[in-house]
């Protein structure tokens, strides 16, 4: 099994700089990433829309971005709230010190904290935010220890009424391939988490479930799940087809339009079989 590591993260971040096949698909065409990272952006300011109702303007938010990565989320989260006229105070917490200066040198102040979630304190940021983002993060914590903390860090972490906005690979339908892993024999980054662990343990930090939907469909970024063996070997070969043309910028570019109609289709239609969009409030 491959475990993550800082050295991994670091050696990804300077081979790609701040492209985003450093934090999506490294194999895939930047192109295809930029895709698949636009899919997941029109989902996120959905819940964003529906999240800032629970925000008064006048109290400023304060606003971690977990597992930053380039930045990407930072800058989206910063700029959004700002044209919607709120004032935030930002913090971004990432394993890779290259990646974390990236942003600093966009965003001199935005407060950096370098830690790896595998072993930070949970209790080093109690009740200080009231929004934290974390996409793409926790399923690279392939141990259940790991996983906890890091998501105990998160929950105590939030602020009374704070809101805790997960995208991730959450299994949520009655099949899939990887619901159980062979730790003797399979290599891997990431492992996608059951939707009832996540509830679990974040009851017990006293957050309780908001909502769920569709972050991107399997045409964009691989189904991890679905409704049944033979509906999952069908969206598997798909994307296995589809891996083939988003290895090239130029093939991409040009069946980009097909692909992000199909994938808002399938979102719209809770047929996405991939990734998801969870949001905890901290009762």
């Amino acid at each position: 099994m491959k475990d993550n590591n800082a050295s991994y993260w670091e050696s990804l971040h300077k081979k790609y700089s701040e492209q985003l096949r450093s934090v999506g698909h490294p194999e895939l065409s930047e192109r295809f990433n930029q895709l698949k990272y636009r899919s997941e952006t029109a989902t996120f300011i959905e819940i964003l829309e529906d999240v800032r109702l629970e925000f008064k303007k006048d109290d400023g938010l304060s606003i971690m971005d977990l597992g930053a990565g380039v930045g990407y989320w930072t800058d989206l989260v910063h700029g959004w709230f700002d044209e919607k006229g709120y004032k935030t105070k930002l913090t971004v917490l990432d394993i890779s010190e290259h990646a974390l200066k990236l942003i600093q040198e966009r965003y001199p102040w935005v407060e950096a904290i370098h830690e790896d979630l595998r072993t930070i304190d949970t209790d080093l940021c109690t009740d200080t935010f009231d929004l934290i983002v974390s996409c793409y993060c926790f399923h690279h914590l392939i141990r259940i220890n790991d996983l906890i903390n890091a998501l105990s860090f998160a929950s105590r972490s939030l602020k009374k009424r704070g809101f805790l906005i997960i995208f991730d690979p959450i299994l949520s339908k009655p099949f899939s391939h990887i619901a159980s892993l062979d730790y003797g024999s399979q290599a891997f980054n990431g492992i996608p988490r059951p939707l009832h662990l996540l509830d679990d343990i974040f009851f017990d930090e006293g957050l309780q479930r908001w909502t769920i939907r569709p972050a991107v469909s399997f045409v964009l970024n691989g189904n991890i799940e679905g409704n049944g063996r033979l509906g999952f070997a069908l969206c598997d070969t798909s994307w296995q087809i589809m891996r083939k043309i988003y290895r090239s910028d130029i093939l991409t570019k040009m069946v980009s339009g097909v692909i992000l109609k199909i994938d808002e289709v399938l979102k719209n239609r809770n047929l996405a079989f991939s990734s998801s969009a969870c949001v905890y409030r901290k009762m």
